[in-house]
């Protein structure tokens, strides 16, 4: 995983927490910024979990934070998730890595309502996809959230 942050342009540096270690990879685009966070068992790199933030508060006013969601906002959000949730977590040539795009593609834009759960099981994970205009959320397990 580190390699293909690599790859795709994030900085990446390595953070060493009290139970684990942790790949940081920072991406920066215009008023956006994407965090990817790896958390790996130290002793021998294997995943633990992984957390995903987007900031898009570049584009919010903080002058009238009641002013109606940013289309902007929203946009940079998706944009990003659509980018960020199709990382290679199965082999890019797969059939599965095929089947997760296709599902992030479809339901990236409709993750925006808080309590709307979408969820798929692509071979023996659970995507589950959930958010606000201004956040989107990626789980991945073994458990259905059902």
């Amino acid at each position: 995983m580190k390699k293909s942050l690599i790859d795709s342009g994030y900085e990446v540096r390595s953070e060493r927490l009290k139970m684990l270690d942790a790949y940081v990879g920072i991406y920066k685009q215009e008023k956006l910024e994407v965090r990817f966070d790896i958390y790996h068992t130290r002793d021998n790199d294997q995943i633990d979990w992984v957390e995903v933030l987007v900031d898009a508060s570049g584009y919010i006013d903080l002058n009238n934070l009641d002013a109606p969601t940013n289309p902007k906002v929203v946009e940079a959000t998706t944009k990003a998730a659509l980018q960020v949730y199709k990382f290679p977590f199965f082999s890019k040539d797969s059939e599965e890595f095929k089947t997760l795009a296709a599902w992030v593609d479809l339901n990236a834009s409709k993750a925006t309502k808080q309590g709307k759960i979408i969820e798929t099981k692509i071979g023996d994970l659970y995507f589950t996809m959930y958010g606000q205009p201004y956040m989107r959320f990626l789980e991945i397990t073994t458990k259905s959230k059902e």
